[in-house]
C-alpha cells in the first residue's frame, strides 16, 4: 500500500503512516446544534494545528450560503500561519465550478465527492448512471491538478453499501472496482470509502478496505459513520491491520445524524494503547475540548472520557482506592494527560469514611465526629435524593464540629461549586455585555431574557466570578444576584 507524505506530521508505523484528519470543521457543521462564525473557524481551527493534527478539514465557501470566500481564505491563511505540521484541506463536490471555489481559498489539499450507491444515485443524484459517476470524477480530478492541489481526494459516499446488508441490485463489486481503479488512473492521491449511513460491523468494515488495498496502492480514508455505535471499533480495526493511514474524525464525534469517530477517542487509543504515532501533542487533547466548548457553547458530553463525569468516583469502596492509588479505576496516561492527577468525589449517600477523614486531617477531628457527619451526609443525600453541594457539606460539619471549613478546601476534593447570576442592565447595552461575558473563563452559558432580568449567566463560581463579571459590566450593571446550586 503506498502513500503520499505531505506533512512533517506523518508518522510511521510498522512501515505505515498515520494522517489524522479532523473534519469538525467541516462534517461538525452537518450536525444541528453547530454553527460556526469566522471567529469559531479561526479559534477551533489554531486549536487543532497547537495539538498538531496532521490534517484539518473544512468545507469550500459557497457564497450562496452566505460565505464569503476571501474572508475565509484568510482565516484559514491565519490558522496555516501557525504552523509547518498540519496541511489544511477543503472538501466540496465532484464540480468544476467547486474545485474552482477551492482553488481560491489556496489550501493544500482538495477533496471531490459523489455518491456511488444505486441507492444514492437514483434518489438524490436524479438516477445518474455508474459510467456518469466515473466521468463526473475523473473529469474533476483533472480540474484538481490543473489548479494544482497536490493531495487530490476522491470521496466515494456510500461505497460502504456494497458491503452491507443493504446493498441494491446495482451494487455490484465490479462497479465499485471500476471507480476505483478509474480515480486512481485520473490521479487522486487518496481515495475515500465513507459509511455513509453507518452500516458496516467490523467485519464488513476490514472486507471493504482490503477490497480496495487489492485494487489502488494509493492512501485509502476511513470515514465510519456512528448509527449503531460502530465508528470507533470500525476505524480501530482497519488501523491495526494497515489498511488505511487517514482516519476521519471530529470532536465530540460531531457530524451528520449520529456523528462518526470522536477525535480523542481514536487518538488516545491510538498513542495509549497501540503504540501509534499520530503526530499529536498526546496533552494538549483535554485544552482542545475545552477550547471547542468555550468557543461554540456545546458542553461535552457527560459520557465522553474527558467530562467531569469521567474522573468522578461516587461509591465509598471506590473513593477509597481513589485515594490510595488513582490508577486502580483510571488509566496512568488518562490520569497524567487528561485529568491533570486529579480525581473528583461525590459526596452524598454513598461517601467513604476515608474521605471525611481526608477532607478533614487539619482539624483533627475524632473517629466519632467523623461518623456522626457521615450520618448526616448520608440521611440528607437520601432525602434529596442527590449528592450535596459544597455550602451543604460545610454547614453540616460545622453542625457537629462548630468549625467552618472553606469552600475552597472542599472543592479540591468535589470540584467548585457552578451556579447562576442574574442581571439586570441598563437599556440598549445587552447585546454588547452578553458577548463580553461569553468570553470570561468559568462561564458555561448566557442567556438574554425578557422579564425582571436580562440576562441569566451559568457559571462555575470559583475565582471571585461575581466580582469579574461586576467589573466587566461595569456603570451597565444595574443588579445582579447570585444562585448557588453546587
Amino acid at each position: 500500500m503506498g502513500y503520499v507524505v505531505l506533512a512533517s506530521g506523518v508518522y510511521d508505523m510498522a512501515g505505515k503512516k498515520i494522517n489524522i484528519l479532523d473534519t469538525t470543521l467541516r462534517e461538525g457543521e452537518l450536525n444541528s446544534s453547530v454553527y460556526y462564525t469566522l471567529d469559531k473557524f479561526e479559534t477551533i481551527g489554531s486549536a487543532l494545528v497547537e495539538l498538531g493534527t496532521p490534517r484539518i478539514e473544512f468545507s469550500i465557501a459557497y457564497p450562496q450560503r452566505g460565505k464569503s470566500i476571501g474572508e475565509m481564505r484568510d482565516v484559514l491563511k491565519t490558522i496555516q500561519g501557525g504552523t509547518k505540521d498540519s496541511i489544511i484541506i477543503v472538501q466540496c463536490r465532484a464540480l468544476r465550478e467547486d474545485v474552482e471555489i477551492a482553488q481560491k481559498m489556496e489550501v493544500d489539499g482538495c477533496g471531490v465527492y459523489l455518491a456511488i450507491s444505486e441507492e444514492h444515485r437514483n434518489n438524490k443524484l436524479r438516477g445518474i448512471s455508474v459510467e456518469d459517476t466515473v466521468t463526473r470524477f475523473t473529469e474533476s480530478l483533472d480540474v484538481l491538478k490543473e489548479c494544482g492541489f497536490k493531495y487530490r481526494r476522491a470521496v466515494l459516499e456510500d461505497a460502504s453499501r456494497f458491503f452491507s446488508k443493504s446493498k441494491s441490485v446495482e451494487d455490484h463489486l465490479y462497479h465499485l472496482k471500476k471507480i476505483i481503479e478509474e480515480t486512481d488512473r485520473a490521479g487522486a492521491t487518496n481515495i475515500s470509502l465513507p459509511d455513509t449511513a453507518g452500516l458496516l460491523e467490523e467485519d464488513e468494515a476490514i472486507e471493504m478496505f482490503e477490497f480496495a488495498n487489492r485494487i489502488t496502492d494509493k492512501e485509502l480514508s476511513a470515514h465510519f459513520h456512528n448509527d449503531y455505535g460502530n465508528a470507533l471499533g470500525n476505524t480501530k480495526a482497519v488501523i491495526k491491520r494497515g489498511l488505511v493511514s487517514e482516519p476521519h474524525v471530529s470532536i465530540y464525534g460531531l457530524g451528520a445524524g449520529a456523528g462518526i469517530t470522536d477525535h480523542y477517542e481514536l487518538s488516545s487509543n491510538l498513542l495509549d494503547n497501540s503504540d501509534i504515532k499520530t503526530g499529536e501533542n498526546r496533552g494538549s487533547f483535554l485544552k482542545l475540548y475545552k477550547t471547542f466548548e468555550s468557543t461554540t457553547k456545546i458542553p461535552i458530553p457527560w459520557n465522553h472520557p474527558l467530562s467531569d463525569f469521567a474522573r468522578t468516583e461516587k461509591a465509598g469502596t471506590h473513593q477509597a482506592q481513589q485515594l490510595n492509588n488513582p490508577e486502580g479505576y483510571i488509566p496512568q496516561k488518562k490520569l497524567e494527560y487528561d485529568f491533570n492527577n486529579r480525581v473528583i468525589f461525590d459526596i452524598g449517600e454513598f461517601v467513604s469514611e476515608r474521605l471525611i477523614k481526608q477532607l478533614l486531617k487539619t482539624y483533627e477531628v475524632n473517629d466519632s465526629n467523623v461518623k456522626k457527619i457521615i450520618n448526616l451526609i448520608v440521611r440528607r443525600s437520601a432525602l434529596l435524593n442527590r449528592k450535596l453541594y459544597n455550602r451543604e457539606i460545610r454547614n453540616l460539619i460545622y453542625d457537629v464540629i462548630n468549625v467552618k471549613i472553606s469552600t475552597a478546601l472542599i472543592s479540591q476534593y468535589v470540584g467548585p461549586e457552578k451556579g447562576f447570576y442574574l442581571l439586570k442592565v441598563k437599556p440598549q447595552s445587552t447585546s454588547d455585555i452578553t458577548e463580553k461575558i461569553e468570553n470570561i473563563k468559568g462561564v458555561e452559558k448566557v442567556l438574554e431574557t425578557y422579564g425582571i432580568y436580562d440576562i441569566i449567566i451559568e457559571a462555575y463560581t470559583d475565582n471571585n466570578m461575581q466580582k469579574v463579571i461586576e467589573g466587566l459590566v461595569g456603570k451597565d450593571m444595574i443588579e445582579i444576584s447570585p444562585l448557588i446550586v453546587g
